[in-house]
Parts: C-alpha cells; structure tokens; sequence
C-alpha cells in the first residue's frame, strides 16, 4: 500500500510519484468506450485499461427483466435510477430457496462470485451498473 496523506501514518511521496502516469487528452479521448457483454446484449460494459477491473451500464425499461450471467469475482451493485426486484438463490443448512429483494435508487448491493440473478424493473425502468473482477 502507498500512502498518499489521506491519513497521519508514513507518506511515501516519492515512491507515490515514481507510480503516477501523466497523460494529456481531451475530454472525449479519456471516455471508456462501450462494448455489448459478450452474453447479453442489453448490458453495455466498460473495459478500463486495468486488468482486473469491469463496469457493466444495465438499463432495463419499465417491468422489463433481465438475467445477468454469473462472474467469476464477486461484484458491487449501485442503483442509480429507478427501482427493481432482485432475485438471487440463498443456500441455507443446505437447502436452497429463492429470495427477492428491492432495491431502489441509492441502493448498493454485494454479488458472490459465480451467481446469477434475475432483475425485474419497476414501472419507471431502472439503471444498474455492475463493478466486478
């Protein structure tokens, strides 16, 4: 870990500087552009230039469903517009069940790798993106 001042303990300024790329750009050349998840189309991602690191854009319309494909990491939900339902499986004592779950704008949600589960948007549709490994 390279400490960069946020806290008291020691600041390894120049190990930090030897660290930091300086690239000049316009604002459109530093976008990250798009491209359709290889498993669904409806799921725009975002590839930035580090290796172990996604954001998935899910924008489903009004009581539109969608089944997002299981990753191999785990993942972190916001909710950024709208409302849905989520279904995920929970495994209990060793029985499986089926659970649903709310979610709404402001919302933030942890996936475990390797999971699948169904969104349902509300009436007004919902927009969700997905950081994952």
């Amino acid at each position: 870990v390279v400490r960069a001042g946020c806290t008291p303990k020691f600041k390894d300024v120049d190990n930090l500087c030897t660290m930091l790329t300086y690239e000049t750009g316009t604002a459109e050349q530093q976008l990250f552009k798009s491209s359709p998840h290889p498993e669904e189309e409806r799921v725009a991602v975002f590839n930035p230039p580090v290796p172990d690191f996604n954001v998935a854009s899910i924008r489903l319309q009004g009581q539109e469903t969608l089944t997002l494909p299981a990753e191999k990491g785990p993942s972190i939900l916001l909710v950024l517009e709208g409302g849905a339902q989520i279904d995920f499986d929970v495994a209990e004592e060793g029985k499986k069940s089926k659970q649903t779950m709310t979610v709404k704008a402001g919302h933030v949600l942890f996936a475990a790798a390797n999971k699948t589960f169904g969104i349902q948007a509300d009436a007004n549709g919902t927009v969700i993106h997905r950081a994952y490994v």
